[in-house]
């Protein structure tokens, strides 16, 4: 996925590089700037259509949603898979997943809870239905297309939270 995203930019590097390199040439060099302009421009689309392709193939690996992991030391049954010990509750937003543990504990000043809270990793769930941490999940975001073009900037070495997504 990384090799598609790497080739459209240059793609689209190279043509803009065309489209200021001759602003006023004769008509055949128009004709010529205007072909590859058009050549370019297929191969783009083709890539980014491949790119879709893959994604909705589920080949590609996409943030499902939020997710906090509470690490109790008993093994659970339907747990994703690179969970052996703990539970993961998942939700929308991170609170969300904060608030289900407090409903499921009952008792939030008890000690027991407290020390099972602060096991507590935020991160995500996965279309591979894999738990992983916040700068993973950028990573897997970015790979997949999912932060949108317009708005708020990550970069990939920063945490993921929710609101970058959606």
């Amino acid at each position: 996925m990384e090799i598609i995203k790497k080739r459209i930019k240059e793609l689209e590097t190279e043509k803009d590089n065309i489209l200021n390199s001759y602003p006023e040439e004769d008509g055949e060099m128009q004709t010529m700037l205007a072909m590859g302009n058009m050549r370019l421009s297929m191969e783009i689309k083709f890539l980014k259509e491949l790119r879709d392709i893959l994604i909705a193939q589920n080949k590609i690996e996409r943030i499902l949603c939020s997710a906090n992991w509470y690490d109790d030391g008993v093994k659970h049954v339907h747990q994703p898979t690179n969970i052996k010990i703990g539970y993961v509750i998942a939700g929308q937003r991170h609170h969300n997943c904060i608030y289900t543990f407090s409903l499921i504990q009952k008792d939030v000043k008890k000690e027991e809870t407290i020390k099972l809270q602060r096991t507590e990793v935020q991160g995500f769930l996965t279309s591979k239905n894999r738990f992983v941490g916040r700068k993973l999940a950028t990573k897997i975001a970015f790979e997949a297309n999912q932060l949108p073009e317009n708005g708020h900037k990550i970069k990939i070495n920063q945490e993921l939270f929710s609101e970058d997504l959606y």
